[in-house]
């Protein structure tokens, strides 16, 4: 579970929403989901279970995404970005 930050990211990206109307979402600041999503902090159960939330997932689920996505987010991430600027 160690970069389940990344899958956060990845799927914030899906959602189209900046970090900044996420860290809203969640009503934390933006520093705080900055380092989520990097990887700077342990996320705590609780904010696992409310990011999960905010996606309309479960926790179960959001650790599934974690599961299966981990090899390729680098460049889903890249080309999510890629598509949104475009």
């Amino acid at each position: 579970m160690k970069n389940i930050g990344k899958t956060i990211r990845l799927l914030r990206i899906q959602q189209g929403w900046e970090q900044v109307k996420f860290a809203k979402k969640l009503n934390l600041s933006n520093p705080a989901v900055s380092k989520i999503e990097t990887g700077f902090t342990t996320i705590t159960l609780s904010h696992l279970h409310q990011i999960a939330s905010v996606f309309n997932l479960t926790t179960a689920q959001l650790l599934a995404q974690h599961n299966t996505g981990t090899a390729n987010e680098r460049d889903e991430c890249a080309e999510i970005l890629k598509n949104t600027t475009t």
